[in-house]
């Protein structure tokens, strides 16, 4: 993996920082439903529009794909603290939010102890369950903005479901890249 700095100022890396600013305006916004509504929707935007314009223009690079996930997770996090902190998520659902997101941190830890800093220093390849669970966390925050009450509560176990797939699909590829390096 090879990072570069420059790779950052691109177009993707930039819509992908966009995340960590709208991260900050949720905060300003977090107590007026609408407008925390849009926020959130410009940030699934974002989210969606970085890794489709860096594939479509070929500008997928490692330093973008590892601050895509960064981002990812500072804008849910702060979403998730202040949904918390208005009383509009309870930290039941918040865990549930985070299923994917610990469970990453688990595999973390475990090549930090293996001291596999490549696999470590990599972001996961985007899997249909790890997109499924980004969306689903979106759509529970809105749903909590919304106060949707047990539709909230619903989608929050549904995002920790999928997001307990996810785990299970970045654990496997973690096993199947050790093996392979393992037999070479």
């Amino acid at each position: 993996m090879t990072y570069h700095a420059r790779d950052l100022l691109r177009i993707p890396g930039l819509v992908s920082f966009s995340r960590v600013v709208l991260a900050l305006a949720f905060l300003a916004v977090a107590s007026r439903p609408g407008a925390a509504v849009v926020v959130l929707g410009l940030a699934l935007f974002s989210d969606a529009f970085d890794g489709w314009y860096a594939r479509r223009t070929g500008q997928v690079t490692d330093a973008g794909a590892v601050l895509d996930a960064v981002a990812d997770k500072v804008f849910v996090g702060v979403v998730a603290v202040a949904l918390v902190a208005t009383h509009r998520l309870s930290v039941p659902e918040v865990l549930l939010l985070g299923v994917r997101d610990l469970g990453e941190l688990g595999i973390a830890v475990a090549l930090a102890v293996q001291l596999d800093h490549d696999r470590l220093a990599g972001a996961h390849k985007a899997g249909i369950y790890g997109k499924a669970t980004t969306f689903l966390q979106y759509a529970t925050a809105g749903a909590a903005l919304l106060s949707l009450g047990r539709t909230t509560m619903l989608l929050a176990i549904g995002t920790g479901a999928v997001g307990l797939m996810a785990v299970s699909a970045y654990a496997r590829q973690e096993s199947s890249m050790r093996v392979r390096r393992d037999r070479s």
